[in-house]
């Protein structure tokens, strides 16, 4: 029986502690909290390095489960290529048309999720809402573009299945102003912006900036899953300017390398060939305990990926009152601009040295900024305040 205080969640991958995953935990958290029922359906999942904590209570089904599943299915579904990606597809696809109608209300949470709609019919008075965890994909953008001129080809095939899904979606939820102009620009559907939620309330202003200027010594942190458009080569070629200049500091890579082997590789090389080596660490996972340990021990917090991205771990630095450097092309800086942080262009190591120049030489301003920063969330981007704006977009 069809509900409106049952949700089904989508989801490609639930097998790791990422931004998107933490979305999903969170929001299911909270949806639970307001006398919704919450299931999850994914490709992938792992309990143990997935939130377990934030998911112990909510229905999980996946296609692939880690120590559960078989290896030739792991096998099927794991590597590359397009056979890979069909088996991807139509598997997925299985685990959620058994159930979908039961839910009044479905929130994919990737263009791979969504696309799953083109094929699942959608029952009467069923809510769907895509909350878009990163910017709309190059793929998609292209596809909408180009179609007209490519008749009879898989880039029209491709419009026509990505068609067929977005006409079920209700509402396009979106976590940035760029990212609402790229959808309304693209799709030619109304976006509404909702922006994300953070982990905030967990955090206090403890930043030890004063205490490492007097050391001589900056200790640095970023956090995210490592994939190459993060660009941590920009901050690693950071240090190496600021050495030359006479200002030391350490920095700490906090992510994943699973998933970019050859980054992580390329990464070290450079850590190499500029002698870094003591001066910068590599941490592949980090629970929450011990990764509030790393803010702790942060002076300057540096989050410089290259678009496709929100940020949660930026505002997680904000909450303990560590200045921040972000460049000017994430969703971070809806939120965080110059008042609140520094912001500089991609691809710019030089621009992030003269911000971490001026964080070491300027007190008063880090103190402003920071202040102006926590005032600017604190409020907006509770996980509470996150879900009840899908909350409100599932009551229109």
């Amino acid at each position: 029986m069809l509900s409106s205080k049952r949700i089904l969640i989508l989801v490609r991958s639930m097998e790791v502690c990422g931004g998107t995953q933490k979305v999903v935990a969170e929001i299911s958290k909270q949806f639970q909290k307001k006398k919704y029922y919450v299931c999850i359906n994914t490709l992938f999942y792992n309990k143990n390095d997935c939130y377990k904590k934030e998911l112990e209570n909510v229905k999980i089904r996946s296609v692939v489960t880690a120590d559960k599943t078989n290896r030739l299915v792991k096998c099927l579904l794991l590597s590359n290529g397009r056979i890979a990606s069909i088996f991807q597809f139509i598997s997925f696809w299985i685990i959620t048309v058994i159930n979908a109608g039961k839910y009044g209300i479905i929130i994919p949470q990737d263009d791979f999720s969504a696309t799953i709609l083109g094929i699942i019919p959608k029952r009467h008075n069923q809510k769907t809402i895509w909350y878009l965890n990163y910017q709309l994909s190059q793929v998609i953008i292209n596809t909408f573009k180009n179609h007209k001129d490519n008749k009879l080809s898989f880039g029209n095939v491709r419009y026509f299945i990505y068609k067929k899904a977005f006409n079920k979606i209700n509402n396009f939820a979106v976590w940035s102003k760029y990212n609402k102009i790229v959808v309304e620009k693209n799709i030619k559907r109304k976006a509404d912006l909702v922006y994300a939620g953070a982990d905030l309330s967990k955090y206090l202003p403890i930043s030890q900036l004063e205490k490492s200027r007097n050391e001589g010594r900056l200790n640095i942190l970023t956090i995210g899953i490592l994939y190459p458009y993060r660009r941590y080569e920009d901050v690693i070629k950071t240090l190496y300017i600021l050495n030359n200049k006479g200002l030391k500091c350490n920095l700490t890579i906090v992510g994943k390398s699973d998933y970019s082997q050859k980054y992580l590789f390329f990464l070290k090389n450079l850590v190499a060939k500029y002698k870094l080596g003591k001066q910068i660490k590599f941490i592949e996972y980090l629970s929450d305990k011990n990764k509030y340990s790393e803010y702790l021990k942060a002076n300057v917090f540096i989050f410089v990926n290259d678009g496709n991205t929100w940020g949660i771990s930026v505002f997680e630095a904000v909450a303990c009152g560590i200045p921040v450097i972000i460049t000017n092309n994430i969703g971070a800086v809806d939120l965080i601009d110059n008042k609140c942080g520094w912001i500089v262009n991609p691809h710019s190591p030089n621009e992030i040295a003269l911000s971490i120049e001026q964080i070491y030489n300027e007190p008063n301003l880090v103190k402003q900024k920071t202040t102006n920063a926590i005032k600017n969330v604190q409020d907006l981007l509770t996980w509470k305040s996150f879900t009840n704006r899908l909350i409100n977009l599932v009551k229109e």
